[in-house]
């Protein structure tokens, strides 16, 4: 075997050195042993190795000659079969780790697999498995992460195939579980049109996640040891700008139905940029949806809600948010505001916007939110006028000409009731009181444009459940009244059959049940029957 190796390499001098400087490095290459189990044949081949070495270089008529070679182009140096693990060893003491590696990983594999149990498969395997590790250190210096991986997922391989060194083996996966954040790193970081490396990327991190137990890191995982959760904190907040907002969106999305509150939150805010950004309302309302729905302990979401609302152009909902906030500092600035209400609710979302919502998103890039162009863009109005068409009370427009640079001409109106058929998503909110208080009407709205017919189903419906819910009762009490009566007992009818209280208490619940059916049919008919159904349902209303 020919190894990548001179002999000035291989005692560890630079061609210029003398003999007194190859004799020293030669002495101390010989008290430096690797101790890390190598046969004992294998090191008596490498000292014999050095002293060949030593000899020619210090013998002038042979270095001269050996000088020639080296002018001529001769590299590399040429080892026979029995001292071809020696030479490996000295190759990787050189320096060469990945080299060495690949030439001990080659002389594994067949043709030239060693015998079973011989001390060249013991020596060869331990040789591969540390020179992988060395390997992965010199590609993470170079903040080569995905190579440095490579290089100790092919020592595990191998180990595992070999059957050996199972410590060595354990140190190696460890090795590549506190890589991992690198690797991900150096995936995500690169270009979006190496779209496999993209997709590794995000598929390590979401495994990542999986196996910490969320963002919060409830599960005790591998990585415990190697990222804490304060460090993993940093670590994603490093990664989250590599992110597109669409990947953010289907992480959080898969994470949140896995159960991390914390996952549902960063994907409220990624649905808030996105439609923001993208100049998609109906984004915002599923955002809204979704951080009603949260329940984050200690976390006052109602400023969040009211800059929801004003962006749907729901002023008179946004200042009950603000005004219900359980900030008491916030309340007091927005109540003390010199300026507009309308005003300070939109200073507020602004800021959020570009400091909270907007950052971390390969694709968005908007350093000052402008309201004004918001409110301006034709998608923004034809969605309020598609609300408007939708609503159930009366649509005023206002005039934001009193606040900022020119807010015209925005639609504002009360969307708590807005029922969208474009978003079956968004709740009635007219069943909804205004957060910190009792809502101003308290009468039941019911829609003038829901048919009387459906109305009274839904009532006998209510009727019917209630009688159901009766009867359940009232099978239990006959059950209980049989079995406890005075007459049965005295008649021994418990004592010929434990079947014959089932047969009794059925044959009473069975005709109970069938009058209940009768009276319902019954109604239900007479209702078809009745020759004006709005008469009904205006008295329900």
């Amino acid at each position: 075997m020919e190894l990548p190796l001179d002999h000035f390499r291989l005692i560890g001098v630079n061609p210029s050195a003398t003999s007194e400087e190859i004799l020293r490095s030669f002495q101390l290459r010989l008290d430096k042993t690797p101790d890390e189990g190598f046969t004992y044949e294998v090191l008596t081949q490498r000292s014999e190795l050095l002293r060949l070495t030593a000899d020619l270089l210090t013998n002038n008529e042979s270095r001269q000659e050996y000088d020639k070679q080296v002018l001529n182009g001769a590299s590399g140096l040429e080892f026979s079969t029995n001292r071809e693990v020696a030479g490996l060893i000295l190759l990787w003491e050189s320096g060469a780790a990945k080299e060495t590696f690949k030439l001990a990983r080659q002389a594994l594999q067949p043709p030239q697999t060693p015998a079973l149990g011989s001390t060249r498969e013991a020596d060869l395997t331990l040789l591969a498995a540390l020179t992988s590790r060395d390997a992965a250190i010199q590609e993470q210096d170079q903040r080569c992460y995905a190579n440095a991986a490579d290089f100790l997922q092919e020592g595990i391989q191998i180990l595992q195939r070999m059957g050996k060194l199972s410590d060595l083996r354990k140190n190696l996966e460890d090795d590549l579980a506190s890589l991992l954040p690198y690797r991900i790193l150096d995936f995500l970081s690169r270009d979006l049109n190496d779209y496999e490396s993209h997709k590794k990327g995000i598929t390590l991190l979401q495994n990542l996640i999986i196996k910490r137990g969320g963002l919060e890191g409830k599960n005790k995982s591998e990585y415990i040891n190697f990222l804490n959760q304060n460090e993993f904190e940093v670590f994603f907040e490093q990664i989250k700008p590599f992110l597109t907002v669409q990947e953010q969106i289907d992480l959080f999305s898969d994470l949140y139905k896995r159960g991390s509150l914390e996952a549902g939150f960063e994907l409220f805010i990624a649905i808030t940029a996105m439609g923001f950004s993208q100049k998609k309302p109906e984004k915002l309302f599923e955002a809204k949806k979704l951080i009603k729905n949260l329940k984050l302990s200690g976390f006052d979401s109602m400023p969040l809600i009211g800059c929801l609302d004003l962006l749907l152009a729901d002023i008179k909902q946004a200042e009950a948010r603000f005004s219900s906030s359980s900030d008491e500092n916030l309340r007091n600035w927005f109540n003390e505001y010199e300026g507009e209400k309308l005003e300070a609710i939109c200073l507020y979302c602004q800021n959020w916007l570009e400091n909270e919502v907007l950052q971390n998103f390969r694709d968005i890039d908007i350093q000052d939110v402008n309201l004004d162009l918001w409110f301006s863009q034709r998608e923004i109005q034809d969605f309020i006028e598609k609300i408007e068409n939708k609503s159930k009370r009366v649509i005023s427009k206002a005039n934001f000409s009193g606040f900022g640079k020119n807010l015209k001409n925005t639609f504002i109106k009360d969307f708590s009731e807005v029922d969208l058929e474009e978003n079956s998503d968004v709740q009635d909110g007219s069943k909804l009181p205004v957060p910190g208080g009792i809502k101003e009407d308290e009468i039941v709205y019911i829609d003038e444009e829901l048919p009387a017919e459906l109305i009274f189903k839904n009532k006998t419906l209510e009727i019917y459940n209630y009688c159901n819910e009766k009867y359940t009762e009232l099978k239990y009490f006959c059950g209980e009244f049989i079995k406890n009566s005075k007459f049965i007992k005295d008649g021994n009818l418990l004592d010929k059959s434990s079947y014959l209280l089932y047969f009794y208490t059925f044959s009473i619940v069975f005709f109970l049940g069938i009058s209940s059916s009768f009276l319902r049919t019954n109604f239900k008919n007479n209702f078809d029957k009745s020759p004006d159904k709005s008469s009904i349902f205006q008295k329900y209303k």
